[in-house]
């Protein structure tokens, strides 16, 4: 899986989410323990055994996701943006671009949106500008199609 980058207040909630679905997975094996000292039947007709099982699956499988998406991320150092001098292209840059001589501009976003003029740094054009310079070139391929870019300005 490919790796992205958050934010680090984002990576924060996430761990805080991560505790919580501990707390809630241990609340699940409490109540599987009560479920089971009411009726000496643990697995058969025990629906309050049925529902902590059901729960402990779900909160499971959240887990699973949550781990996930944190093996898989990168914290976006904030200083590199911050102190950038707008020398090179970063995520949060504007950027003025000659796509194919026609002129563009756009703004690298850290995530997939819908917004026209934002793009994600995931995108092929993001990801061949990327620690450029003014006045570079760069061309990459999308769809069999040859992509010739020169970065006139960095916002």
């Amino acid at each position: 899986m490919e790796k992205f980058f958050i934010i680090e207040d984002e990576h924060n909630l996430h761990l805080l989410r991560k505790k919580e679905l501990e707390e809630e997975y241990a609340e699940c094996w409490r109540m599987k323990e009560e479920a089971c000292s009411q009726s000496s039947e643990t697995w058969h007709d025990n629906p309050a055994f049925d529902e902590a099982e059901m729960k402990q699956k779900m909160v499971t499988s959240r887990y699973k996701e949550l781990m996930n998406f944190l093996n898989n991320s990168r914290i976006l150092a904030l200083s590199i943006i911050e102190n950038n001098d707008k020398d090179k292209v970063v995520i949060w840059s504007t950027v003025q671009l000659l796509v194919n001589w026609e002129e563009k501009t756009f703004t690298i976003w850290w995530y997939n949106t819908p917004i026209e003029w934002r793009i994600s740094y995931k995108t092929p054009l993001a990801k061949s500008i990327i620690w450029l310079e003014m006045w570079e070139y760069c061309e990459f391929r999308v769809w069999n199609n040859n992509v010739e870019v020169e970065i006139l300005e960095i916002v």
